[in-house]
């Protein structure tokens, strides 16, 4: 094939995570998607969501506002063997996301999708965290939701 032209090859970084890793604080974030997708041992459902960075309460962080956050849930089937140790996580943290966005959950029945859209203030804590090579890493993990004020 040979030599050829590739526009922007010399100023790229080369490949880049496109996880952002915000500092520890508080952010105003917006719901822009939601996706699910089955875990591979079908025990469980992954929740991918995107939230966009609409401002931020902490100094010196303003360059994160545009910025997407992502954030995934883990939902524990019944069928999983630690589901009645472990599986109350995803259903308070849930529990939480939609209180803070000021949705109406009936007769115990919500829809993620209808989350798009809305907003909530978050506090963002770092962890200690690996890679998929096993390298250490820090990573981001959301402590408090609370609706906008």
């Amino acid at each position: 094939m040979g030599k050829r032209k590739i526009p922007g090859i010399g100023k790229s970084k080369g490949m880049q995570s496109e996880f952002i890793l915000f500092p520890a604080g508080k952010y105003l974030f917006e719901v822009i998607s939601h996706k699910e997708v089955e875990s591979r041992s079908g025990l469980g459902i992954n929740h991918y969501f995107r939230f966009k960075c609409l401002d931020t309460f902490t100094d010196g962080c303003e360059a994160l506002i545009g910025k997407t956050y992502f954030h995934r849930m883990y939902e524990m089937l019944p069928d999983a063997s630690s589901y009645e140790e472990y599986g109350h996580i995803f259903v308070d943290e849930s529990k939480s996301l939609f209180d803070a966005t000021g949705y109406v959950i009936k007769a115990d029945m919500v829809d993620y999708d209808e989350l798009v859209g809305k907003t909530f203030v978050a506090t963002v804590a770092q962890k200690d965290g690996q890679d998929a090579e096993g390298n250490e890493k820090k990573e981001n993990s959301i402590t408090k939701y609370e609706a906008e004020k």
